[in-house]
């Protein structure tokens, strides 16, 4: 089984709303709405579960009932960080789901996700055991030492902007939460924190587009995505 976690635990503070940004109304509807959108339509996604900030729950589940976001099967308390609310939604899940099922860990405030870049994250975590989405760096990265003159210029061809999806075979997953829980490590990136404890991660399809909404430009940015999709109808 292919079950999406949907990260929707923080509070945005850098976007400057009287609502966390994931609730803010695009062409109204809530952020959150559009990338729900994409995984209930997926046919490579079995079940949703969104790890929400406090106080937002029964928002979510009005939105499930109003949207008929039908595979939205849990809505788990999130925590104080990011990888509180992952921890949060792998023990929630222990006892639902089975050790060789598929978490699709994904930021709410990503919604332009498409099907294509879920269906291929998948496939890479298969092979691999865990997938990170990344799209290719088209600048030209300069090094420098000291911050104040350059030294050398790094390949590009070997740098790649991570993103979301994130998707880690279940066990993998927990045991990986369970140890840094353990040690102490509280590390916000699922791949980061999968490279402490050595676990292959294969890279899947990202995007350019494939943007994640943290201040007001990035607003204009996915309304000018949002025209463009609706104008290829």
């Amino acid at each position: 089984m292919n079950i999406a976690l949907i990260v929707a635990g923080g509070v945005g503070n850098r976007f400057g709303a009287n609502r966390p940004k994931q609730f803010v109304e695009v062409n109204g509807k809530p952020i959150l709405l559009f990338t729900l959108s994409v995984f209930q339509q997926s046919p490579h996604v079995d079940k949703i579960a969104v790890v929400c900030i406090d106080g937002w729950h029964e928002f979510v589940e009005h939105m499930k009932d109003q949207y008929n976001i039908s595979k939205l099967s849990y809505v788990i308390e999130g925590g104080a960080s990011r990888f509180e609310s992952i921890y949060n939604g792998l023990l929630f899940l222990k006892k639902k789901i089975s050790i060789d099922d598929y978490i699709m860990i994904h930021d709410s405030v990503r919604p332009c996700i498409t099907d294509e870049m879920i269906e291929d994250s998948f496939k890479v975590a298969a092979q691999y055991g865990a997938a990170l989405a990344v799209a290719p760096c088209f600048d030209t990265m300069f090094i420098s030492d000291d911050g104040v003159k350059i030294n050398g210029i790094y390949p590009r061809e070997k740098l790649f902007k991570g993103q979301t999806p994130e998707t880690i075979r279940y066990e993998v997953a927990i045991k990986s939460y369970q140890s840094a829980k353990l040690s102490g490590l509280k590390i916000d990136s699922p791949t980061s924190l999968l490279m402490q404890f050595e676990q292959p991660v294969g890279l899947s399809r990202g995007s350019q587009g494939n943007i994640k909404i943290t201040t007001q430009d990035d607003i204009i940015l996915f309304k000018s995505i949002l025209d463009r999709m609706e104008a290829r109808k």
